[in-house]
């Protein structure tokens, strides 16, 4: 079995998807790869996409107390597609919308972005007024279904104030894009679960005995919050009302 030179073996490493040597060694052995000679790791080097795959960013430290005092004083929000297979209604977009203070999570599906505008405002208006709370400040990234004169207008007349990306470098910019991430050909689902990264303080003491909504949440253990409020039922009616009508 031929003996591959240190530049031959780091090409064959790249060849292969940065395998470890000792795994191409095997493939070499079995005679699974046709003309794979025997690679030898040389210690003194090191692959650089290799280093930096399996670097480890250092996490932040734990906040002892929650950024957000209350409900809706922030919301993070962003939008999710198209989508290359579009529901069974036609709708090919996702706008998640994250309460920060609780990290309950809204989803609305969408036939096209230009949608997001209308189905946002309507949103706003709905949950202030079922929880009888303002939003104050709303985070997004800066694409055009955020930054239009439709939302411009609404915002500056409702006193919210609308902040991007570009205005907040910490952790919580995020928040928005961390709930995207999940399996969109389970879109049915989707649409009668909500979902949430983290449950809610204002949900701890309550299960959801909503026909479609997720079973009761778990307590948080131990964890310091901010006072919390009760949600009753009827409000929890007038949240979910406008998801549930869009999908019939």
């Amino acid at each position: 079995m031929a003996k591959a030179t240190s530049s031959q073996a780091w090409l064959w490493h790249r060849h292969l998807s940065h395998l470890n040597f000792d795994t191409i060694n095997l493939l070499s052995k079995n005679d699974i790869v046709v003309g794979l000679p025997k690679l030898k790791f040389v210690k003194e080097h090191l692959c650089s996409s290799c280093e930096l795959g399996k670097g480890k960013r250092k996490s932040f430290r734990t906040k002892l107390t929650p950024s957000s005092k209350r409900r809706l004083q922030l919301l993070h929000m962003d939008l999710c597609g198209p989508m290359r297979v579009a529901s069974i209604n036609g709708k090919k977009y996702v706008l998640v919308i994250v309460n920060d203070y609780s990290r309950y999570t809204w989803t609305h599906f969408l036939r096209s972005k230009d949608e997001t505008p209308e189905v946002l405002i309507d949103f706003l208006r709905l949950v202030q007024r079922g929880l009888q709370a303002q939003v104050r400040v709303v985070r997004t990234d800066k694409g055009t279904e955020f930054l239009n004169q439709t939302l411009h207008a609404y915002f500056a007349a409702e006193g919210i104030l609308h902040q991007t990306d570009g205005e907040n470098l910490d952790k919580m910019k995020e928040k928005g894009d961390d709930c995207i991430f999940v399996d969109f050909d389970e879109l049915p689902q989707m649409a009668s679960d909500q979902l949430s990264s983290d449950p809610a303080p204002e949900y701890q003491s309550m299960a959801l005995n909503h026909d479609s909504l997720s079973p009761a949440i778990q307590r948080q253990a131990h964890v310091p919050q901010a006072d919390r409020t009760v949600t009753t039922s009827k409000e929890l009616d007038l949240l979910f009302s406008l998801m549930f009508d869009e999908l019939l």
